[in-house]
């Protein structure tokens, strides 16, 4: 009896001794403190993390970690990133080690940062997507080392940095990568510099739309190595491509570009000219018959299938130069079946959820009068309606 009694501790010591298998977390928070509460514990429980964010602001958050896991920070689904503001978020992530062994990833996805302060972040896999990032007062991406960095489809606003013999100051983006490094697909108001400094491999510029309306411009881009010394015979590729810039001041596109690599491939990038919407009021959608059109090489687009605006990427065999695809096929959200005509019913399901400030289940999920107004309008003009390939909600026109 007492051999049997000791075999069963010993089973039950071994049972609580075996490692225990934790699924990645997932969170759904709606205050400040509840995302700050989310945070610590992503940074301490041992697995894959997903932070889901309702709409609203939160302020004077941190997540600072060592652990090798992922972290995905993201609005809820049919939240669009302007209802989720983050503001003053200091990022401090850390994965030590070799980087060969890197295998977990930071993304970001579908939100608002306001005067971020990320340093000294580390992953195998970097990737800011969908996001608005606005840079006021002393705010940086800054030292973001990883194999491999994804920033695109991201409206990156008040870049406003001073510059004094490559000494950042304040408001920049500095990227280390070991890898690759994709910059692409970004709608970027800029006055300021944007520095790479890689170790291998490939960074690539493309379908990004560049823009000042200060109309004063100097150069932006700086890539260059890490070190130096250490890349003798190492062959490193810089690709500039697909991207439109608005600069009246600028006369010339390379001088946007400070790359030290003797392998760089500047092409289909198209500088000021009649290609635009509305530039003097950033409205960068292309005309109609803009030369933008079809005009960029489909090699070099990034990994995405769609636009910045969600439209598909390459929506007539080629790609379109800038980030944003000319298209005729959008239909309006309140057009509920896609059959090019704004019915009474729809109309009236959409003017309610705009009056409870009901998402709708169409981007964008929030809906802007002005959406409304059109649908209406169009409502009124007999419900048949087209897209004109004019920037939303513009676009739809009466179609009698």
């Amino acid at each position: 009896m007492k051999n049997f009694q000791t075999s069963i501790i010993i089973k039950l010591l071994l049972i609580l001794a075996l490692p225990v298998l934790v699924e990645a977390a997932e969170f759904h928070v709606s205050k400040s403190w509840e995302l700050i509460i989310a945070l610590k514990a992503a940074a301490n429980n041992g697995v894959d993390d997903t932070i889901y964010l309702s709409a609203g602001k939160y302020t004077d958050v941190s997540f600072i970690s060592e652990e090798h896991n992922s972290l995905i920070i993201r609005a809820e689904n049919g939240v669009n990133a302007n209802q989720v503001i983050v503001e003053k978020f200091y990022v401090n992530f850390k994965t030590l080690g070799n980087h060969l062994y890197w295998s977990n990833e930071l993304r970001l996805n579908n939100i608002t940062l306001l005067t971020p302060l990320f340093y000294s972040v580390t992953a195998g896999k970097i990737n800011i997507n969908n996001c608005i990032i606005n840079f006021f007062g002393a705010s940086y991406i800054k030292s973001l080392r990883s194999n491999t960095t994804i920033i695109s489809n991201n409206y990156i606003e008040d870049i406003n940095m001073v510059i004094k013999k490559r000494i950042r100051v304040v408001k920049t983006i500095d990227i280390i990568s070991f890898d690759k490094i994709n910059f692409c697909q970004n709608r970027i108001s800029y006055a300021g510099l944007i520095e790479f400094f890689i170790f291998s491999s490939v960074v690539t510029v493309g379908n990004n739309i560049i823009f000042n309306s200060s109309h004063t411009c100097g150069e932006m881009f700086y890539i260059s190595p890490n070190n130096p010394d250490l890349y003798l015979g190492i062959e490193i590729h810089c690709n500039i491509n697909n991207n439109t810039v608005w600069c009246p001041a600028l006369n010339k596109i390379d001088n946007l570009f400070n790359c030290s690599f003797d392998s760089i491939t500047l092409s289909n990038n198209i500088l000021n000219g009649d290609h635009f919407i509305d530039p003097e009021n950033n409205d960068f959608h292309l005309k109609p018959d803009s030369p933008c059109i079809d005009a960029g090489t489909n090699e070099n687009i990034p990994y995405t299938e769609t636009d910045i605006e969600g439209n598909p990427r390459i929506a007539n065999g080629t790609v379109d130069l800038g980030a944003y695809e000319f298209t005729t096929n959008r239909t309006h959200p309140a057009d509920t079946n896609q059959n090019w005509i704004i019915e009474s019913e729809e109309f009236s399901a959409y003017n309610t959820a705009w009056k409870n400030a009901t998402n709708w289940p169409s981007p964008t999920n929030q809906i802007p009068a002005e959406y409304l107004t059109r649908s209406g309008f169009l409502l009124k003009k007999g419900g048949r309606y087209k897209d004109v390939g004019l920037s939303k909600p513009l676009c739809w026109m009466p179609d009698n």
